[in-house]
């Protein structure tokens, strides 16, 4: 049985999506896009996208300095007050890039191999990451 009650999946389920369309922590929510990109919900459809942005809200590497969470917010929210064009090549990047944010991952504290289990939707994407959390690049190098 696979049904969906109060945005939480029965026990009897086992399988989790890797990017959640439910009930996500209050910082692991959409407050704005990646300089205004649209949002694209259905990571299955950007196979033409070059540019897919997506956020990474963990933090468990510093137990001295939390916050890490809060960062794929905190860079959106940012890169809100930027601009696409630049005078000095004369290139907007919204008409040269296709670019599009794909949300936050499901980050689940207790099972990080789960959360960094994310499928490769085409060989030709590069992962790179902007994760502050020390050891950030881990996931992106699996």
């Amino acid at each position: 049985m696979n049904t969906v009650r109060s945005g939480l999946r029965e026990l009897d389920d086992r399988t989790l999506s890797t990017f959640a369309r439910s009930e996500l922590p209050h910082f692991a929510g959409e407050r704005g896009t990646f300089l205004k990109s649209p949002f694209t919900e259905n990571v299955h459809d950007i196979a033409d996208v070059e540019v897919a942005i997506f956020g990474v809200p963990l933090d468990a590497g510093a137990t001295y300095r939390p916050g890490a969470r809060f960062g794929p917010r905190g860079i959106r929210r940012a890169t809100n007050l930027f601009g696409t064009y630049s005078y000095e090549l004369r290139v907007d990047l919204r008409e040269q890039l296709n670019v599009v944010d794909i949300g936050d991952v499901l980050t689940i504290p207790g099972n990080l191999e789960k959360s960094f289990d994310i499928e490769v939707l085409d060989a030709g994407f590069v992962p790179g990451t902007g994760w502050p959390e020390p050891g950030g690049l881990l996931p992106a190098r699996r």
